[in-house]
């Protein structure tokens, strides 16, 4: 099913199963209306989807905001594209997985997490974002496994202090390598045409949190000649 009409969604109920929906933000040419996000779930509102894709067509608002508290829902097969803003603004004590899901497209950061937001992805896509992959504020969680984080102009991942992330099998393509490596990540570096050459970095241990600290291991002294 295809929805173009100039809605937003806001959900504050309990619990929302939605499947094999696509919702696109229509082209308006003569009016000027508030930027609103497409969707929004409030206070202690879940919604679980399937195959449902949110299409900003670049309004000003992120593509998705979710804020109060609580389990936001498990999202499979969801796209979230094209915002001017970031594509999705988390705040509060929320948590949200999403399983083979795409985020891309948009002109900020493609998810930003305050206030002790939660974020688990499984399989997903990251890709094509202005800003950072994924930007955690003081305070917030993020489980990143098997996913794939591509072209996010500013770099994979931003975070403040106190954030914990767990992840592992991760990949990422980027342009240029980060300055600190990316515990979890396989780090791929695009040539100046964009291409992938053949050869990789891995960011090592497999899995650990960001804020683990790892110790060098104490050099040792020179063999002494025979």
């Amino acid at each position: 099913m295809l929805c173009n009409k100039a809605v937003s969604l806001i959900w504050f109920d309990l619990s929302l199963l939605s499947m094999k929906v696509t919702f696109r933000r229509p082209k308006i040419s003569s009016a000027v209306i508030q930027p609103f996000a497409m969707l929004e779930v409030n206070g202690v509102g879940k919604i679980d989807m399937t195959q449902v894709v949110f299409d900003n067509d670049f309004s000003a608002a992120p593509t998705v905001i979710l804020s109060g508290s609580g389990n936001k829902g498990t999202w499979d097969g969801v796209i979230v594209r094209n915002s001017s803003s970031t594509g999705m603004k988390m705040t509060g004590e929320v948590h949200l997985e999403m399983i083979n899901s795409i985020i891309k497209g948009h002109r900020k950061d493609g998810v930003e997490l305050s206030e002790k937001a939660s974020i688990k992805l499984s399989n997903c896509t990251v890709e094509k974002n202005k800003g950072y992959g994924l930007r955690f504020a003081t305070g917030c969680k993020g489980v990143l496994l098997k996913s794939h984080f591509d072209s996010n102009d500013s770099g994979v991942i931003q975070k403040e202090s106190h954030v914990n992330i767990t992840s592992s099998s991760n990949t990422a393509t980027v342009s240029s390598l980060p300055e600190k490596q990316i515990p979890g990540f396989r780090v791929t570096m695009k040539n100046v045409d964009g291409d992938v050459p053949e050869g990789s970095v891995d960011s090592q241990p497999e899995a650990m949190t960001l804020t683990s600290q790892v110790e060098e291991a104490p050099s040792l002294p020179d063999p002494t000649p025979s």
